[in-house]
């Protein structure tokens, strides 16, 4: 008698229907997966994005940035934190993270290894300019300290070995006052955050900080603070540039920030979104485009209200430009022959 053939219906058995149903759930799965690839166009599925740590108004900036990339590319992405900018920026070198949220300042001394950076960063590339962040000193609200002259022999926060971006903020503040580190008593802190801790545990009589930040609010609410008020007199801002070319000192525009009323002159720096040089060029596209298509979404985020079209493209800018975000620029028109200039006079350690 001839036998039937065996069949996933017939005489097989439990155990090979599942195997069989694997197999195809995984054939399946990879399909899906292949296809996604080639739907992306190279461009890697998720794209991370070196931050401060939470508290920080730099981690608000980067879960808005994070959004809009999801939202408006097909890659996710996702918040990265570190201690600082100074512990991402050889990462974004090297290429071990895609993307990072920096302060002008910090761009311009990492890319060239000078100030507070022992080793140049030549692989980092701005993809944007974008929301201008305003930091300064704050002193508990009952102080008697009311002006950056007074700051002399006080204990303030300082050394920031995690970010040394607040370092600089801090000894950019002082100098506008016409002091320096030798004029007052440091407190050693690793991040501004923990400066500000310092403060409202009465350990420092005053420490830097972002408006924005978390740890602002907090410790508004807990003991609160004042800012200390900057000279903006032309002599002060030009005493602000011989420490630091990318800051200037800008009059707060609105109420509404803790212990700093309408028109309190603060110290003022640009936020860029920098990337690896290792990334594609078509996802620093991406990425680009997204900022640039969801720009009116992006405004409606935390702290970055004025991450606008018409400062994308920075003709202070001290990081030349990823060429996947300067084909982008080109196409809409922004990139101008006096960008180019600056471009390549930036690449060959130019200012």
């Amino acid at each position: 008698m001839k036998k039937k053939p065996l069949t996933a219906g017939s005489g097989m058995s439990i155990q090979g229907r599942k195997w069989i149903t694997l197999i195809l759930v995984l054939t399946l799965s990879l399909l899906w997966s292949a296809s996604r690839e080639v739907s992306a166009q190279g461009l890697p599925r998720v794209v991370r994005i070196g931050t401060n740590p939470p508290g920080s108004a730099f981690h608000p900036i980067a879960t808005g940035i994070a959004k809009i990339v999801t939202e408006g590319s097909p890659m996710e992405g996702r918040v990265q934190p570190y201690a600082g900018s100074s512990s991402f920026m050889p990462l974004l070198n090297s290429g071990e993270l895609e993307l990072g949220i920096v302060t002008g300042s910090d761009a311009y001394y990492g890319y060239r290894g000078i100030v507070l950076y022992k080793r140049a960063n030549p692989n980092v590339r701005a993809i944007s300019a974008g929301t201008r962040l305003l930091i300064g000193q704050i002193v508990p609200a009952n102080s008697g300290i009311r002006t950056i002259q007074d700051l002399k022999g006080k204990r303030v926060a300082g050394a920031f070995t995690g970010q040394l971006s607040a370092k600089i903020g801090t000894e950019s503040v002082l100098v506008n006052g016409g002091l320096g580190w030798d004029d007052v008593t440091v407190v050693p802190v690793v991040t501004f955050i923990e400066g500000v801790q310092a403060v409202m545990d009465g350990r420092a009589d005053s420490s830097t900080t972002a408006v924005g930040a978390g740890i602002l609010q907090e410790a508004d609410s807990r003991i609160g603070v004042r800012f200390l008020p900057l000279d903006p007199s032309p002599q002060g801002h030009a005493r602000i540039k011989k420490v630091t070319p990318t800051r200037y000192v800008y009059a707060i525009p609105t109420e509404g920030t803790p212990g700093a009323p309408k028109g309190t002159p603060l110290l003022a720096e640009d936020v860029y979104l920098l990337g690896s040089s290792r990334l594609s060029d078509n996802a620093a596209y991406a990425v680009a485009k997204a900022i640039w298509e969801k720009n009116e979404d992006l405004k409606k985020l935390p702290l970055l209200q004025t991450w606008s079209r018409d400062r994308m493209v920075s003709d202070t800018a001290q990081t030349p430009y990823h060429p996947g975000a300067i084909r982008f620029f080109k196409e809409k028109g922004v990139w101008t022959k006096e960008m180019e200039e600056l471009q390549q006079k930036v690449a060959k350690g130019g200012s």
